[in-house]
């Protein structure tokens, strides 16, 4: 059976360091929303009506979010997903996908402190990585926000449903000690 694996956390939780080395020993096809959004092609209809909805100023509606996912969705590979779903209709609508697929669905929760996301941050600018906004107080207390309202709830979600292996990874631990938490979860 082919599996589905969720990564979930705030900022700075460690989220992509570890899609990373889930990709370097396992074959899947890797799903970050965000890279996505950053690299849609007008001459595609679907990506331009999300680029004309994201130039406008507006967040993209679940509708539109989930259109582009389904385009990159394959039943015949393992998947990998990092910043999606964001919220219960997006976690819905995949569960639904996956079920309808017969995949099974890991969801991997780097659960970190927002002071501690807060200091990743600000350590990712000193060091010269990091995106745009994490300069910015205002846009990552934005984006915490954001996590709490609505990823918080969306992790619960995922803890109610019977055919979701729920692994609750404590993402202070060091990369190594999270990797192997992970990856023996997923076993």
């Amino acid at each position: 059976m082919k599996e589905i694996i969720i990564l979930m956390g705030a900022m700075g939780s460690g989220k992509g360091t570890q899609a990373a080395m889930l990709r370097d020993v396992r074959e899947c096809n890797y799903i970050e929303t965000g890279a996505i959004f950053r690299g849609l092609d007008r001459s595609n209809p679907v990506d331009a009506k999300i680029k004309d909805i994201m130039e406008s100023g507006a967040l993209v509606p679940d509708a539109e979010t989930c259109e582009l996912v389904e385009t990159r969705l394959t039943a015949d590979s393992d998947m990998l997903f990092d910043g999606f779903p964001r919220n219960i209709p997006q976690a819905e609508w995949l569960m639904n996908w996956a079920r309808e697929h017969d995949m099974h669905v890991n969801v991997v929760h780097f659960n970190v402190p927002k002071e501690v996301a807060i200091e990743r941050a600000a350590k990712r600018v000193a060091q010269g990585a990091g995106r745009k906004d994490d300069v910015d107080p205002v846009a990552i207390e934005k984006r915490l926000n954001e996590y709490y309202t609505k990823a918080v709830p969306t992790l619960d979600w995922f803890k109610s449903q019977p055919d979701v292996n729920f692994i609750e990874i404590d993402a202070r631990q060091t990369e190594a000690e999270i990797f192997a938490e992970m990856t023996a979860g997923l076993e």
